[in-house]
């Protein structure tokens, strides 16, 4: 059988997940609800879009999402070719390989290395809707409060956070709606969609752009540091080594290894998306909430796919090639006290807004559950737009 290139596992792939797309720019939903104060960068962007169509790497590839990865991979390349990240292990920038999307729903990328030295990057379509949508949630139960001078800022007092999220129920609404949308549909574009207050723009930008920002440093980080090229090698070294082993503790040797592999993918990648973000004129803090989004929502994701296979949504989920959201977030969270004293007092505030988002839905959750048995049914057996008929009726009632 023939080995196909990186463009053609490309093209495969989405010729699998969706096929060929007929994208009319100005047809978009996002640009025909687009609200007036975003209408004014649009020209400017339709014209990076249009000349970014002539760059696609399939006819399969929609052209949005692809012009924003394209983006955050020149940003990443910046900052690792001035010399603004020091690792050692970083003796030649790789180019930057094939990348492209898929109509996937899961919160997810990976590198693969379909022939030697041909390498490609997938991104699901998925990751970007979900990235906007929980960055919205996130952004919106922050308290907006007035400066002397007339600025915005974000108060971080959580017994203000948690009143102003009771009287605005539309957060925790959205919140449902999404976390039940990847659930159900297994897709986050499922949730319905929607601008928040122009105030909020500025917090959504940089937690949604440091998530996307982070996920593709990840994925760039382990072909920079040789991960690609180093695993096999190790493996059948190891294999070799423990002949009158089983084959069961060759694979655990290989599990750590991997493990090790994304444990310094992650903090490559926290290294970068900082400089990222610093670049732009963010502090420390605040660079890095968007890195902390990207583990919460992981975190999400997987208690909501515990919870669609029956199982304690709070059981961390462990593979053979990822360590638990919630270890690797940890380490994060110990890399960065490393920069600042004081770095984790912001995520530490988001973090506890969604453990309150997430006690609020497993109520709503429950209960919904329990209606629906009364009819021996459950939320998969009923279609999603009357869930969420219930998800905004319910919080209509609150208000």
């Amino acid at each position: 059988m023939k080995k196909l290139t990186s463009r053609e596992l490309l093209a495969e792939l989405q010729r699998r997940t969706g096929g060929k797309r007929e994208d009319n720019l100005m047809d978009w939903p996002a640009v025909r609800n687009m609200p007036s104060y975003m209408q004014e960068f649009l020209p400017q962007y339709l014209g990076y879009l249009e000349e970014t169509e002539k760059e696609l790497p399939t006819d399969y590839q929609e052209v949005w999402s692809y012009a924003l990865v394209k983006m955050i991979f020149r940003e990443i390349q910046d900052v690792i070719a001035d010399a603004e990240i020091k690792d050692k292990r970083i003796e030649k920038l790789p180019p930057i390989p094939v990348f492209g999307t898929v109509r996937m729903g899961n919160f997810s990328a990976q590198i693969v290395c379909p022939i030697a030295d041909d390498y490609l990057i997938v991104f699901s379509e998925g990751l970007f809707g979900f990235s906007n949508l929980f960055s919205k949630v996130l952004a919106g139960s922050f308290v907006l409060e007035k400066t002397d001078d007339e600025w915005i800022s974000f108060s971080t007092d959580l017994a203000k956070i948690e009143k102003h999220m009771g009287e605005h129920p539309e957060i925790q609404q959205h919140f449902d709606d999404l976390l039940l949308a990847y659930m159900v549909n297994g897709h986050p574009h499922a949730a319905r969609q929607y601008y928040p207050m122009r105030e909020l723009a500025s917090m959504i930008s940089i937690l949604c752009d440091g998530m996307e920002t982070f996920v593709a440093a990840h994925e760039y980080s382990h072909l920079v540091l040789g991960h690609l090229a180093d695993t096999s090698r190790k493996f059948r070294e190891t294999a070799s080594e423990n002949r009158a082993d089983t084959l069961e503790n060759a694979e655990i040797q290989e599990i750590f290894y991997q493990w090790k592999d994304e444990v310094q993918a992650d903090i490559l990648a926290m290294d970068i998306t900082m400089q990222v973000m610093l670049r732009r004129g963010y502090d420390k803090a605040l660079s890095f909430m968007g890195i902390q989004a990207a583990m919460l929502g992981m975190e999400l994701l997987d208690r909501m796919q515990n919870l669609k296979e029956g199982k304690d949504p709070l059981q961390p989920v462990v593979c053979a090639t990822h360590p638990s959201a919630e270890m690797r977030k940890q380490i994060l969270q110990q890399e960065a006290r490393k920069l600042e004293e004081n770095i984790l007092e912001l995520v530490d505030v988001q973090e506890k807004m969604v453990d309150l988002l997430w006690n609020n839905f497993m109520g709503f959750y429950r209960m919904l559950e329990r209606s629906l048995r009364e009819g021996s049914e459950s939320v998969f057996d009923v279609p999603f737009w009357i869930t969420q008929e219930v998800i905004y009726r319910r919080n209509q009632e609150k208000k």
